[in-house]
């Protein structure tokens, strides 16, 4: 008797059809659709599951819809979301990537009291952001971002006390006042119980970053800050201390030089053993750079064009898991040896090109430990050509303009089948010898200009492509 029990209790809960006022709230809303790519040809009336219908997703045992996604789907038109709160159950609503036509986003979005991820990014949407967001107080992923919005206060982001993800890059914050304060009101910033990812990119903020976070319960140190993006805004002032924010993986805070976001690194910097990428493009940060020793995590660090200066310290050499590295456009000084690349097995990109003050002096005999697929070291004061160039056996990007080499090539740089050249710059140096067989090289894409002493007919030599 037990086991018939359970085979139609099985039975009754795999046959739940959708609630039917769901499935005709559905059919209504996608009238206001246009779907040229016919993306809802499953939305149909003679589809009696509308838990089939694609990007629908609904709870196993009530039937209920909690999912409605529909992310990328190059749908158009105007959307009537008071259509949708007959979706009692929703829990996430994807809208995000298609183009609702300048549309604003509508105030019924703050009645779904369940709604746990709203995506509306990139979707067309302009005018204000509608203060009854700040209704949904189970939200934990708001993406809003890169839409013409705008919005000039942030009160409502105090009734989000379960957000764990804020995404408003490209929304106009130019008119609201003292906005830190406003971001600092989030119970889950202050409890520290959620929030992990901020990105406030290109929202027209200007003047100095603040301590937005100085709530911050330090307590609860499973759940804090890991990613944050600050880039293209009009920051000003010294790069704030970061020492509190422990956990953070990611930080991105690019291109502020118009209103010179400068000063030293923090000393500092170098504790945080769990930041997996720092980007600090364009800035106009000085000084030297600090202590790497603990950022045994880091895999990309981006410092390029500032102002950085001094010597690059040899604890770079023990950023193990360290795959991209530009240090490009700053004024860095003093030599670089085989200590400042020692553990760095696993970088294949690398730029510190345009640090004119910048030596090489490696071992004849050094084999690095890292393959590289592209080199820049245009205008650095490389010397002689880089023996060790011939253990890269993945190189397709090198860029040597302009590096004070004085020497031949060596006949193994051109004889070397195993390195893939795509793009090659030797301009503006002191080469001699002679060129190769440049019939068998007619993927190369590249410029010898300015090698003078390398054939004294030639003052340019480009060799493109097939087709070019």
């Amino acid at each position: 008797m037990l086991f018939i029990a359970c085979a139609v209790s099985y039975e009754t809960s795999s046959n739940i059809r959708c609630i039917e006022k769901e499935k005709q709230a559905l059919l209504e809303f996608k009238k206001g659709l246009a779907d040229h790519s016919n993306i809802l040809s499953s939305w149909s009336a003679k589809n009696r599951d509308c838990c089939e219908w694609r990007g629908i997703t609904c709870n196993n045992k009530t039937g209920g819809i909690i999912m409605l996604d529909l992310m990328e789907r190059s749908l158009a038109g105007m959307i009537n979301v008071s259509l949708l709160l007959e979706l009692q159950y929703l829990s996430y609503l994807k809208l995000s990537y298609n183009d609702f036509h300048g549309g604003r986003i509508p105030n019924d979005i703050g009645r779904f009291s369940q709604l746990k991820e709203l995506g509306l990014a990139q979707a067309g949407f302009v005018g204000p952001i509608p203060r009854q967001l700040g209704n949904l107080s189970d939200l934990q992923t708001l993406d809003l971002s890169r839409n013409n919005l705008t919005v000039d206060n942030l009160d409502w982001l105090s009734g989000l006390s379960s957000l764990s993800s804020l995404l408003l890059s490209d929304v106009n914050l130019s008119k609201v006042v003292n906005w830190p304060l406003s971001i600092s009101k989030l119970p889950s910033l202050s409890e520290l119980s959620s929030l992990v990812l901020i990105n406030l990119s290109r929202n027209q903020l200007k003047g100095p970053i603040p301590d937005v976070f100085s709530n911050m319960n330090l307590s609860c140190a499973e759940n804090t800050l890991e990613f944050l993006y600050l880039s293209n805004n009009g920051f000003l002032g010294p790069f704030p201390d970061l020492t509190k924010y422990l956990a953070l993986r990611m930080l991105k805070v690019d291109n502020n030089t118009g209103l010179s976001l400068g000063g030293p690194l923090p000393k500092n910097l170098g504790q945080h053993n769990k930041l997996d990428s720092l980007s600090l493009v364009d800035n106009q940060l000085s000084g030297p750079l600090p202590d790497f020793t603990e950022l045994s995590s880091l895999t990309s660090l981006f410092l390029k064009n500032n102002k950085l200066n001094g010597a690059i310290p040899k604890s770079m050499g023990k950023l193990s898991s360290l795959g991209m590295l530009d240090l490009s456009y700053n004024s860095l000084n003093g030599v670089v040896t085989e200590a400042h690349f020692s553990n760095l097995s696993r970088l294949w990109f690398l730029d510190i090109s345009h640090n004119s003050f910048l030596s090489f002096n490696f071992n004849s005999g050094w084999i690095p430990p890292f393959q590289l697929d592209t080199l820049h070291m245009t205008s650095c004061n490389v010397g002689t050509f880089p023996i060790w160039l011939r253990t890269q056996r993945k190189l397709s990007t090198l860029d040597m303009a302009n590096a004070n080499i004085s020497d031949a090539i060596p006949d193994w740089f051109w004889n070397n089948p195993s390195s893939p050249w795509y793009n090659l710059n030797l301009s503006f140096n002191q080469i001699h010898g002679k060129l190769p067989n440049l019939s068998s090289m007619n993927y190369l894409s590249g410029t010898l200009r300015g090698a003078s002493k390398l054939l004294d007919a030639i003052q340019e030599l480009v060799i493109l492509e097939p087709g070019k």
